[in-house]
C-alpha cells in the first residue's frame, strides 16, 4: 500500500514517519526458557572504537542492540537514506530527514509497559496514513494489525483494518535465514544496508553526546 501510494500520488506525498518502541513485555508469554546451560564458546571481541571513549561506546552498543531494527525500518519505508537531525538529551527521541526531505522520528522510550507491548509505525501521507502495530517479538501465532486511512476528497473517507496472517515473527525470520543460506532467495537486508544502519547509529550517538 505504501509503495502504491508513493508511486500513484493518489493520497499526496509521503510527509512523515513515526516509529515508537517503548520498553515492555517483549517475550509475550513465549515460555520461561530462553537460554541454555551450555557455555558460550570463546569469542574474540572487536577492538574498541577509536572515535568513542568507553562510556560513549557503551551508549552506542546499547542503541544498536535495542533500536537498530527501527533504524532499518525507517530506511526501508522511506526507500532512501536519511540523516539524523536531532537527538534529545533525555534519550527519548531521534529526529531524521530523508534525502528528498521527508521527516521522521524514532521514539525510543517515551513510557514503559510491564505486561504489554506497544510498538508501532505510522506512515503519514497528505491524504491518508498506514499504521502498523506490531505484536511482541517472541509472540507466537499472534498477528500484528495494519490500519489504513484514506481521505483523498474524491471518495468516501474510510478506515480499514485487514486481517493479517498469524505467523510467528521469529519463526519466519529463521525460515528466511535458512532460505538465504540455501540460495533460494536474497537477504532481505544486505551488508551494505546494514552498514548504513551502523553509520546512522554513530551519527545519533555523536549528536546525543554533543561530540
Amino acid at each position: 500500500i505504501i509503495d502504491q501510494w508513493k508511486e500513484s500520488k493518489e493520497y499526496g506525498k509521503m510527509r512523515y514517519i513515526r516509529i515508537t518502541m517503548p520498553p515492555g513485555d517483549w517475550i509475550g508469554g513465549a515460555g520461561p526458557s530462553l537460554s541454555s546451560d551450555e557455555p558460550y564458546p570463546p569469542i574474540k571481541q572487536e577492538p574498541e572504537m577509536p572515535y568513542f571513549d568507553k562510556e560513549t561506546a557503551g551508549l552506542y552498543n546499547s542503541f544498536v542492540n535495542y533500536y537498530i531494527h527501527q533504524v532499518n525500518a525507517m530506511r526501508f519505508i522511506l526507500g532512501e537514506n536519511y540523516r539524523v537531525t536531532y537527538a534529545d538529551k533525555s534519550g527519548v527521541l531521534m529526529a531524521v530527514e530523508s534525502i528528498s526531505g521527508i521527516c521522521g522520528v524514532i521514539e525510543m522510550a517515551p513510557y514503559n509497559n510491564t505486561v504489554d507491548w506497544e510498538e508501532s509505525i505510522l506512515v503519514a501521507f497528505e491524504k491518508g496514513y498506514v499504521r502498523i502495530d506490531l505484536p511482541q517479538p517472541l509472540a507466537s501465532q499472534l498477528a500484528g494489525t495494519v490500519t489504513i486511512m484514506r481521505d483523498n476528497g474524491n471518495s468516501t473517507p474510510e478506515k480499514i483494518r485487514p486481517s493479517m496472517p498469524r505467523i510467528s515473527a521469529m519463526r519466519r525470520q529463521a525460515m528466511n535465514y535458512v532460505s538465504v543460506l540455501k540460495g533460494e532467495c536474497r537477504p532481505p537486508c544486505g551488508s551494505r544496508e546494514a552498514l548504513e544502519d551502523l553509520k546512522t547509529a554513530k551519527e545519533y550517538i555523536t549528536l546525543f553526546c554533543g561530540q
